[in-house]
């Protein structure tokens, strides 16, 4: 059952609402110089950001949360796409992009062993000016080319059909995002994350 607010609803067996005036599908350029949409990751938890590979502070700080949360996860990582989207397409190529989002994909875990390799999704995405354009007004995300970018700084969560479920400050919301990933996660992925024993039992009851 869905509850109308306000151009939000809410759906039943999660806290969290729909964002229903947010996002949408869209078609940009990823790492590899190929086209990539939204709904290519239908059925993985989004964590989106907008941003730029020369940005000094800002970018890096959200891109090292987000592979943190990421790792914490352990196997469940697999079920989570960190996407960042450029806003300055004419600088960030794919391949850029690609050179940029390389020291975040080789982060350690987090609470793991140290020989226990945690994969993280990470991409990113580049356009032309235009597409770029287009993808930020859908997720009512503002920036402006001047002497520097500047941007407003959000990540989107958004679930397994591609809408967007909740909109957090760059920083200092590490806790309550797992939170809300774990929601969004598909349950099997969901009991990846459980101490072992409880784990097996988990997936044998999803299993049936």
């Amino acid at each position: 059952m869905l509850l109308i607010a306000s151009q939000v609803l809410f759906a039943a067996g999660s806290d969290l609402p729909v964002y229903t005036a947010l996002g949408g599908d869209f078609e940009l350029t990823g790492t590899q110089g190929k086209s990539v949409s939204l709904r290519d990751w239908r059925g993985k938890v989004i964590m989106m950001t907008f941003g730029f590979t020369a940005c000094p502070h800002i970018c890096p700080t959200t891109l090292m949360e987000l592979t943190k949360l990421q790792t914490s996860l352990g196997d469940a990582a697999s079920q989570v796409q960190v996407v960042l989207i450029s806003i300055d397409p004419q600088r960030d190529t794919p391949e850029q992009l690609r050179r940029y989002l390389l020291s975040f994909q080789s982060s350690p875990p987090v609470n793991q062993p140290a020989n226990q390799q945690v994969l993280i999704n990470i991409e990113g995405l580049t356009g032309t000016q235009d597409q770029i354009r287009d993808v930020a007004k859908r997720f009512g995300v503002a920036y402006e080319h001047t002497d520097e970018i500047a941007h407003s700084d959000r990540i989107y969560l958004l679930d397994t059909q591609g809408q967007v479920r909740q909109i957090y400050a760059r920083q200092g919301q590490f806790d309550q995002m797992k939170k809300d990933v774990l929601q969004l996660i598909p349950r099997r992925g969901f009991c990846d994350v459980l101490p072992s024993k409880i784990s097996t039992l988990c997936r044998e009851y999803w299993s049936r």
